[in-house]
C-alpha cells in the first residue's frame, strides 16, 4: 500500500470514528440535557413556574369502579381533592396550615405528622427544581418501550420513595412511570403509561393513562384542565364543625 493510500485510509477511518462518536453522543445525552428537553416538551420551565393554580377534573376506573374527581392546587402548597365513587363523596384538603378530610360531610382533622409532609410538598414537579425539592435525580440508562428508545431517570424522594420515569428519546415526553413506596411498613408499586398529550394554555400534559396496582389495571382520563382560574382560598379551609378526632388518639394509633 502506498503512502498516499495509507493517508487516505487514515482520513476515512478518522471520519468514521467521528461519525460514530457523534451518534453515540446524540444517542446518550447528559442528564441535564434530558431534563431540560423534558421540561421544554411540557412548555418550558419558565411557563411551568408561572402557573399559580391548576384544577383538573377526571374519571378513574379501577377494579370495576369509576370515580369522578376534581383536584385543585394553588401555590405554594394548597390543595383540595374531591372525589365521588357513586356511593360517597370524599374530600381531602390542606390550606397551608392544617389538613383535613371528610366523607359525606363527616370531617376530621389530619394528624400533625402528616400535615408536616403536606407543608413540605411543593407545587411544581420535582424535575422543575430537584434541589429545591430535595430530590436526587440519576440517569440509569436507556430502555426500549414498544420499539422506541426511552431515557430512564431515577428520582429518590426525601422520604426514600423512588420513581423511575421513562422519557421518550424523540419527543422527550414522559411515557411511563414506575413508583415504589413504603407506607406504614408496607411496600407498594404502581406502574403508569401516559398517552394522548394535549397542549392547554402553553402547557403540554397527558390526558390519558393506564396503570397497574396490586395486580389490577385501571384507566385515568382528564376531562378538563383549568390553569390560573380564580380560586377562593376558603375552598381549602376545614368546615367550622370539623372535629379533631385524630388529635385525641394516642400517638401509637395515629
Amino acid at each position: 500500500m502506498t503512502h498516499r493510500m495509507m493517508m487516505l485510509v487514515g482520513v476515512v477511518l478518522a471520519g468514521l470514528m467521528q461519525a460514530v462518536t457523534a451518534q453515540m453522543v446524540e444517542a446518550s445525552p447528559s442528564l441535564e440535557t434530558i431534563v431540560q428537553k423534558h421540561l421544554d416538551a411540557q412548555g418550558g420551565a419558565a411557563r411551568l413556574k408561572a402557573i399559580k393554580s391548576v384544577t383538573i377534573s377526571s374519571t378513574d376506573t379501577y377494579d370495576g369502579k369509576t370515580t369522578t374527581a376534581v383536584n385543585t392546587r394553588v401555590r405554594p402548597n394548597l390543595f383540595r381533592y374531591e372525589a365521588n365513587d357513586g356511593t360517597a363523596t370524599m374530600v381531602k384538603a390542606f390550606d397551608g396550615k392544617v389538613g383535613w378530610h371528610s366523607k359525606d360531610g363527616a370531617v376530621e382533622m389530619i394528624p400533625a405528622d402528616k400535615v408536616a409532609m403536606m407543608k413540605a410538598k411543593g407545587f411544581d414537579d420535582p424535575l422543575v427544581d430537584p434541589a429545591a425539592a430535595n430530590v436526587k435525580v440519576e440517569l440509569e440508562g436507556q430502555e426500549k418501550l414498544d420499539g422506541a428508545t426511552a431515557h430512564v431517570l431515577k428520582l429518590t424522594m426525601p422520604n426514600g420513595d423512588v420513581q423511575r420515569r421513562y422519557i421518550d428519546a424523540q419527543s422527550y415526553r414522559e411515557v411511563k412511570r414506575v413508583a415504589t413506596w413504603t407506607y406504614e411498613g408496607k411496600t407498594g408499586t404502581k406502574t403508569v403509561a401516559f398517552s394522548d398529550f394535549k397542549t392547554i394554555d402553553g402547557v403540554t400534559m397527558a390526558m390519558k393513562s393506564s396503570y397497574e396496582k396490586d395486580g389490577k389495571w385501571g384507566t385515568y382520563t382528564v376531562t378538563k384542565v383549568e390553569l390560573d382560574a380564580p380560586v377562593k382560598t376558603a375552598l381549602f379551609s376545614p368546615p367550622a364543625k370539623a372535629t379533631d378526632k385524630a388529635a385525641a388518639l394516642p400517638a401509637s394509633t395515629k
